[in-house]
């Protein structure tokens, strides 16, 4: 099956051709298409808890039903893993490349059923240790990637806790825009910006780092000795944080556009989306720059910034 990946601006589209809100005919086409593809298995539509975070925000539980059911027939349960599981593979391939040694790290696994395969291994471990869990995590795993419990989750009623998260979400955002509004100006080149985001990385990630270092007989001294340009390198070599890197970095210099809270949101889809997904439908910014800077060539995805789009993609299948 042919992975498609749809940020929330396109799963709303999809969801008002599903209802027959649409005013465009060529969405409603890209909606059965969309939809008998599923069916026969020939492609899936893997969701990010993201966007069942991004959509709890709603306060109308109507509209949270809604869409719940559009996830439910169209995502057929699948999930993305979490970032942070996959991010250890990426360092182990990484490493092997940059050191020149045989890669000893699997491919990571991307796509599984259910929210509960979406969650960081930290929160699994957790819910292994949980003396109440009486029946282990494959069971829960299982039971979350049955049908309808997708849409219990999305519409679940709990006023406190949504309205808890959205404040949070809100606070993140506004300190994640006016940080990246202050700083970005402070870089007089596009390789200084590239420096400074792997010192970044190497500082937020040194804990993984050290430890798949350790698999190759690499210390975390001989990390830092490939330099401010080996280590820079080094990211190229890493999927998702190439993504993060190279599209934070290409936005922070559209200088005619203001740096808005919910990039955030739109770039974490990205990273995994655009080295994983077979295509992707997003939105004609986020589409302009994986093309402007070769991403799609680069992870042989296909770029899609409208739904009626995915027709001649499915064409091609």
């Amino acid at each position: 099956m042919r992975s498609v990946f749809l940020d929330l601006n396109h799963w709303i589209a999809l969801a008002r051709a599903v209802y027959g809100k649409t005013v465009r005919p060529d969405h409603d086409t890209a909606c059965e298409r969309l939809r008998q593809a599923v069916r026969c298995k020939k492609i899936f539509l893997p969701l990010q808890i993201s966007h069942l975070v991004e959509y709890s925000r709603h306060n109308s539980i109507s509209r949270r039903q809604r869409m719940a059911a559009v996830f439910e027939e169209f995502t057929q349960n699948h999930f993305f893993a979490a970032w942070s599981t996959v991010l250890p593979y990426e360092f182990s391939r990484a490493i092997s490349i940059t050191f020149d040694l045989p890669n000893i790290s699997a491919d990571p696994v991307i796509f599984g059923k259910g929210p509960l395969f979406s969650l960081p291994e930290k929160a699994k471990e957790l819910i292994r240790q949980d003396p109440d869990i009486h029946l282990g995590l494959h069971f829960h795993e299982s039971l979350s990637a049955a049908p309808g419990m997708l849409y219990d989750l999305l519409t679940f009623q709990n006023e406190t806790g949504r309205l808890k998260q959205l404040t949070s979400d809100r606070q993140r955002q506004s300190n994640y825009a006016s940080g990246r509004e202050a700083g970005r100006r402070n870089f007089n080149s596009i390789d200084e910006a590239i420096r400074a985001q792997a010192a970044i990385y190497t500082f937020h990630h040194q804990r993984e780092l050290q430890v798949c270092l350790h698999l190759y007989g690499k210390s975390f001294a001989d990390f830092i000795n490939l330099g401010p340009v080996g280590m820079s390198k080094f990211f190229d070599h890493v999927p998702s944080l190439n993504i993060d890197r190279s599209l934070t970095i290409a936005r922070d210099r559209h200088w005619d556009r203001a740096v808005q809270g919910n990039d955030l949101q739109d770039i974490g889809y990205l990273a995994l989306a655009v080295p994983y997904c077979d295509a992707v439908l997003v939105e004609n910014f986020w589409g302009h720059l994986v093309r402007t800077h070769k991403m799609d060539s680069k992870y042989g995805t296909v770029v899609l910034t409208d739904l009626a789009d995915v027709i001649e993609f499915l064409d091609r299948c």
